[in-house]
């Protein structure tokens, strides 16, 4: 009988820890929702991909002198100059390619990329809201466990103003379930130094979980 108990501890366990970490992520994107960022002035500006107003935002830093250098992940130099242009906004910062990714782990990979050629010290990323929580832990915890001693700042780029009704949406449901996967990535690129995505077996994970766990917002 104590045989079959001990696995119903340890399933008990992992569903409160579970809990528990999910619990640390709404507290946090609550937070972010409900207040402003103040933006500091740094020597890179980094947009992971999303929405136009990710880009937009980092534009309006870089016009305000907060930014010395801009990189948008997944774009290449040449495409990021071609949308400035486009917008009609002045080039006050120097470009940077961002090479492709493939998630958000691979995003805080090519921006540390970045930070190590260039020898950035201070950075800010620039994120949604509902995105950030994740996105800040994966960056700082990967600059750490790189060696790359570099202030972070962020500036959130708030989707919904209505505060409260979108942290129950799709967005922070699929944040909880991609935290797990993100953490697959830290750990695997920093016991082998490769990234998960190489290799065929992850690649099927993500996209059954995305099939069958994810939402589609």
């Amino acid at each position: 009988m104590a045989i079959i108990k001990l696995p119903i501890k340890i399933l008990l366990l992992t569903g409160l820890f579970i809990l528990f970490i999910a619990l640390i992520q709404l507290l946090f994107y609550i937070y972010l929702a409900t207040n402003e960022s103040t933006p500091q002035k740094s020597e890179l500006i980094v947009v992971f991909p999303g929405g136009k107003e990710r880009m937009e935002a980092a534009l309006d830093l870089v016009e305000t002198g907060l930014g010395e250098h801009l990189a948008v992940i997944n774009k290449t130099k040449k495409r990021l100059k071609q949308e400035i242009e486009r917008k009609n906004e002045s080039e006050k910062a120097v470009l940077l390619t961002g090479e492709e990714s493939r998630s958000t782990f691979e995003d805080v990979y090519r921006a540390s990329q970045l930070i190590r050629v260039h020898n950035f010290r201070t950075v800010t990323l620039v994120t949604s809201s509902y995105h950030m929580p994740r996105a800040l832990f994966l960056f700082k915890a990967h600059l750490l466990s790189s060696g790359l001693d570099v202030k972070v700042y962020y500036h959130c780029v708030t989707i919904d103003r209505q505060i409260l009704a979108p942290i129950f949406t799709g967005h922070f449901y699929n944040e909880i379930f991609k935290m797990w996967g993100s953490m697959m990535e830290l750990t695997g690129n920093f016991i082998t130094g490769r990234l998960m995505y190489d290799s065929p077996w992850f690649d099927t994970i993500s996209d059954l979980a995305h099939t069958y766990l994810l939402t589609n917002n």
